[in-house]
């Protein structure tokens, strides 16, 4: 089930993988990664038009020490790739002028799986990165549903960036945000933010959360159904209208 409560659209055929399949695009990238990273790793540019191609068939790589990417990096996702940050940190910032990709091989809606932030993730600060072709339909209960997912652990920081053309919700960020500013969710097949209640009064007017000419598939920034709002907060004016398909609580005063 979509976590903010409402009926996902009716499945047009892609099934779990989202729209996955199809051949690669562009050329090979300069380096394979597809084991696990246990290891402190700094990821720079290589001067290939693609740097890196993470997975090669396994469905999750695991990120249990501190990942580093640089500005300007390009990373690509093996088909149905899982990146779940679990006992380590991913520290990915790129510039203005030097943003950080991460896309799918093919530009496909649900290509790769996505990023989660597990119960035991550090530090997950991205900045200036673009998530692209990710997000598949969940088949357990407490699964993604999502490009970008927390759920337990870590502290997020999401500014500067974009995610787009997921075959699900852009992100689905529960009580892990610690930090959002001037981001942009679009062309994503059902919501483009899905936010805890207690974590609305961090967003800003400045982010797109419709998508404008690229709109998602609902228009809101929706809240997790059963959400709880725990400490007194005013709702900032968004450019979209807040969906409560669901219940949350309020404990605040």
């Amino acid at each position: 089930d979509n976590p903010d409560g409402t009926d996902p659209p009716v499945d047009d055929g892609g099934g779990d993988g989202g729209g996955g399949g199809g051949g690669n695009d562009g050329g090979p990238c300069a380096v394979t990664i597809a084991q696990d990273i246990t290891i402190p790793t700094r990821l720079s540019e290589t001067g290939s038009d693609c740097d890196y191609l993470i997975g090669d068939g396994n469905s999750i790589i695991t990120v249990s020490s501190t990942l580093t990417i640089d500005p300007g990096v390009r990373i690509k996702f093996f088909k149905d790739t899982l990146f779940d940050i679990d006992g380590g940190e991913l520290i990915a910032v790129g510039r203005a002028d030097a943003r950080i990709i991460l896309q799918g091989q093919s530009p496909i809606q649900g290509f790769w799986d996505g990023i989660t932030l597990s119960m035991q993730a550090g530090r997950v600060q991205l900045e200036y990165v673009d998530i692209s072709d990710a997000g598949q339909v969940c088949t357990v209960e407490f699964c993604p549903d999502a490009a970008l997912f927390s759920f337990g652990g870590g502290q997020l920081t999401l500014k500067n960036s974009s995610i787009s053309n997921s075959y699900v919700n852009g992100a689905v960020l529960d009580d892990e945000l610690v930090a959002f500013a001037n981001n942009r969710f679009f062309n994503n097949r059902w919501n483009g933010l899905v936010i805890s209640a207690d974590k609305v009064a961090l967003l800003d007017a400045a982010s797109d959360y419709t998508g404008g000419d690229q709109p998602n598939g609902g228009p809101y920034v929706a809240l997790i159904t059963g959400s709880t709002m725990a400490h007194a907060a005013t709702w900032p004016r968004l450019g979209a209208p807040y969906l409560i398909s669901g219940y949350i609580g309020v404990e605040a005063r």
